[in-house]
């Protein structure tokens, strides 16, 4: 790279926005005709929920005459496998429309195979219940997104390994690039504990280079995502990472243009000698 410029971003240093989807002025010098850029490192606290507000129900449907749907909403917050299937179970019991009786239990890995699934039971029932998911908590509950799965003989088994890590990767995304088809520039591992810190360090300057978009603005916009393109609410911590926009050197393609030309050129010559013999 030949001209470069360096940020040190800290979201609590926006103009406006919050922690995971802000605003923030870059004093980009337009002299200098920037037209690339590059996450060098960056750091977002896993706070996070795993169940978070606004995609936290589900539907519990029973059905004595008609159908009757109750909508069952988890409180948000961090959840281990215990906890969730304790409160889960609390819900459906408290949530059920006809009052029927609802067990969730897990395998007891002392004395048999643990499979990583839910069971859900049903009593004083009439009929077979159903567990409608959307796309909210269905990992949680070990079932596909947007299903509708029902209860055979009072027993339900969920039909995946749940899964009570919210997101596998989190990713900055920001007016400021392109990729022609995204503007993510930087994605992170989140295999870390809760409460604890998502570090990315970029493996590769070049491969992970973004081309910017403009260079007419000194604001631009920055967002944190899960890999669906939701914005993650980070609970009031801030997240920060470096920036480093470059004019990129075009000396090297140059030099790889001649090389190329020269051989070409050669293998002309070549071509044209043994035609002559």
């Amino acid at each position: 790279m030949t001209a470069n410029q360096t940020f040190y971003i800290n979201s609590r240093e926006r103009i406006s926005g919050s922690d995971s989807n802000f605003s923030i002025r870059l004093p980009l010098n337009s002299h200098e005709r920037y037209d690339k850029c590059v996450v060098t490192t960056m750091a977002v606290p896993k706070s996070y929920y795993l169940i978070q507000a606004g995609y936290n129900t589900f539907t519990l449907r029973e059905e004595v005459k008609i159908p009757v749907d109750a909508t069952i909403t988890i409180p948000i917050g961090n959840y281990s496998r215990r906890s969730f299937q304790s409160v889960v179970q609390g819900l459906l019991n408290s949530g059920s429309p006809s009052g029927w009786t609802y067990t969730v239990s897990y395998p007891n890995s002392a004395i048999e195979a643990d499979t990583g699934k839910f069971t859900y039971t049903v009593s004083n029932n009439t009929t077979q219940p159903l567990i409608i998911c959307t796309v909210n908590v269905f990992e949680c509950l070990g079932f596909e997104p947007n299903s509708i799965n029902s209860f055979v003989g009072n027993t339900l088994t969920s039909t995946n390994m749940i899964k009570l890590q919210l997101e596998d990767t989190v990713f900055l995304h920001s007016d400021i690039c392109s990729t022609g088809h995204d503007n993510i520039l930087a994605g992170a591992y989140s295999a870390v504990p809760d409460m604890s810190v998502i570090s990315y360090v970029c493996p590769d300057i070049e491969a992970c280079t973004k081309s910017i978009t403009t260079v007419n603005s000194n604001v631009y916009n920055f967002s944190i995502t899960n890999e669906d393109g939701r914005v993650l609410d980070l609970n009031g911590r801030n997240v920060v990472f470096t920036l480093v926009t470059y004019r990129k050197d075009k000396t090297m393609q140059l030099v790889r243009e001649a090389i190329r030309l020269s051989t070409m050129e050669k293998d002309l010559q070549n071509f044209n000698s043994s035609e002559q013999v």
